[in-house]
C-alpha cells in the first residue's frame, strides 16, 4: 500500500528530475514518448506534448492513466514511484540487480549480494549506476549505514587536495562517467578531479537521509553544516569562491521541512578556521533557501529562525563596524604624507580620507552573501574578519513575519552601506 502525494506540484517536480535524469530535454523525452505511443513524432504533436507535460511539471496538471505505463516503462521506475513523488519505490525487474539489492530492506540479500565471488556489487549496471546510487535515490538510509559500517563507505577530508578544501564519501564501489544524464546534476567544475566532485556529492545525498532518520551522530561526523567551499575563503577577496556551485536543493528542502531538532541544529552558528589559523563564524550557507521555503510553507518555527539570522547578520555588523573604526583611528593617528596637522581646518578632511582608506579592505559577494574585511594595524601583519550573512527575497502576509524580514534585510543593508567607499 502506498499513499499517492497530494500536492500536484511536488510530483510535477519529482517528475521534472526524473525526466532530465533520463533525457537531455523535457523535449527529447516528449518525443520518444510519442514514438513510444503512437509510432511516430512530428513536430506540432511534439510542441502539444511538451506543453502538456510542462503543465504537470508544474502542478498545473496531471498524468492520465493510460499515459502513465509508458511513463514508467521510458523513465524506468513504477507507477508507485511517480504517482508518490519518489516515497515509494517498488521493483520493476524480476532478476537480481543493483537497483533491487538496494531496494531491499533485509541484510540477507545484502550479504549474498556483496558476498558473491564475482564482486558484481563493485559495479555499475546497464544503466550507468552503483548500488550506492540506487540506495540514496530510495533513501535506504539502512543500506547505507551497512555500506559505512562494512568500509565500502567513508566519510573522507580531501584538504590535502592542493587547489582547496573539500569533503566527501569514498567508495571503492565504481560507477559511470559524469554525463548529461547523471543521477544527479554535478556541476563538472574545471579543473577539479571527477572522484572528488562525485564524493563530494554522496556526501551531500548522505546527510539528506540522515536528516530524514534523525542520526545526528552520521551528521556531525559528515559535517552536515559545512560547506567544503568555505575553508577556502579569507579575510581577503573571496570573489572566486562560489558556494552555489555545490548547492543541492533537495538538502534544502530536506532541512526546511524537518522537524524543530533538525532545524535547531542547523541555525546554529559554527566556527571555522582558516589557512591562517583565524577563527570565523558563520551560518548555514543556504540558509536564505531554507526560510524561504519555510515562509512559504507558514511553519511554525519560522520566527526563531529569523531571529538567530538576525541576531548573526548583527553580530557581523558590529564586528565590522569595530574593525573599520579601530583601523580608522590607526590612519588618522599616523599622520600620513596628506595630513597636515590637526587644527580645525584640516582635521575634518583628515578624517573622511582616513575612513575612506580604512574601507578598502572590505569584500561583499552578493551571490553567497559572503562578507570579509582586511586591514594592516602594523607592517606585515593583518587582521581581519570573515563570514556569510543572511538576505532574503520571500515576502509574508504575516504582519509579524515580514517585519522580522524587514529588520533582517536591514541589517545587510547597513553592512553593505557600511563598507560602502564613497
Amino acid at each position: 500500500m502506498f499513499k499517492v502525494e497530494e500536492n500536484k506540484k511536488k510530483t510535477g517536480q519529482y517528475l521534472k528530475k526524473i525526466i532530465l535524469g533520463k533525457y537531455k530535454s523535457q523535449r527529447q523525452f516528449c518525443k520518444a514518448f510519442l514514438e513510444k505511443r503512437d509510432g511516430k513524432a512530428d513536430d506540432y504533436e511534439v510542441e502539444k506534448f511538451t506543453s502538456k507535460v510542462s503543465e504537470i511539471i508544474r502542478g498545473k496538471g496531471t498524468i492520465q492513466t493510460y499515459d502513465l505505463p509508458i511513463f514508467c516503462e521510458l523513465l524506468d521506475v513504477s507507477c508507485e514511484q511517480i504517482l508518490s513523488a519518489g516515497k515509494c519505490y517498488k521493483p520493476i525487474k524480476s532478476h537480481i540487480t543493483n537497483y533491487e539489492v538496494a531496494f531491499s530492506k533485509s541484510k540477507k540479500v545484502w550479504e549474498a549480494y556483496m558476498n558473491r565471488e564475482d564482486k558484481l556489487f563493485l559495479n555499475y549496471d546497464e544503466y550507468g549506476k552503483s548500488v550506492v546510487d540506487y540506495a540514496l535515490e530510495f533513501h535506504n538510509y539502512d543500506f547505507i549505514k551497512y555500506l559505512m559500517k562494512t568500509g565500502h563507505l567513508n566519510f573522507v577530508d580531501n584538504s590535502k587536495w592542493e587547489r582547496g578544501f573539500t569533503f566527501g564519501i569514498s567508495t571503492d564501489i565504481k560507477r559511470r562517467e559524469i554525463g548529461y544524464n547523471d543521477i544527479w546534476p554535478i556541476a563538472h567544475r574545471l579543473g577539479v578531479p571527477e572522484s572528488l566532485v562525485y564524493e563530494e556529492r554522496l556526501r551531500t545525498k548522505a546527510i539528506t537521509l540522515a536528516i530524514e532518520n534523525y542520526d545526528y551522530e552520521c551528521l556531525e561526523e559528515l559535517k552536515a553544516r559545512v560547506n567544503p567551499a568555505i575553508y577556502n575563503l579569507t579575510i581577503f577577496d573571496n570573489r572566486g569562491v562560489g558556494l552555489e556551485e555545490q548547492r543541492d536543493d533537495e538538502l534544502i528542502e530536506t532541512i526546511a521541512n524537518a522537524d524543530e531538532k533538525i532545524i535547531d541544529y542547523y541555525t546554529e552558528e559554527f566556527v571555522i578556521e582558516d589557512d591562517h589559523k583565524r577563527e570565523h563564524t558563520f551560518m548555514f550557507p543556504y540558509l536564505d533557501r531554507v526560510i524561504a521555503i519555510m515562509v512559504e510553507n507558514k511553519n511554525p518555527m519560522i520566527e526563531s529562525v529569523l531571529d538567530k539570522a538576525i541576531s548573526h547578520n548583527m553580530n557581523a555588523f558590529k564586528l565590522l563596524k569595530q574593525q573599520i573604526e579601530e583601523y580608522t583611528d590607526i590612519l588618522f593617528e599616523g599622520k600620513p604624507a596628506w595630513f597636515k596637522g590637526k587644527d580645525d581646518e584640516n582635521r575634518e578632511e583628515c578624517r573622511r580620507q582616513a575612513i575612506k582608506l580604512a574601507k578598502q579592505g572590505f569584500n561583499y559577494k552578493e551571490d553567497d552573501g559572503l562578507v570579509s574585511y582586511h586591514y594592516s594595524p602594523e607592517k606585515r601583519k593583518y587582521e581581519g574578519m570573515l563570514t556569510n550573512i543572511i538576505s532574503v527575497k520571500c515576502k509574508s502576509k504575516d504582519s509579524k513575519i515580514t517585519e522580522k524580514i524587514n529588520e533582517l534585510n536591514d541589517v545587510v543593508e547597513k553592512i553593505v552601506e557600511l563598507g560602502k567607499r564613497e
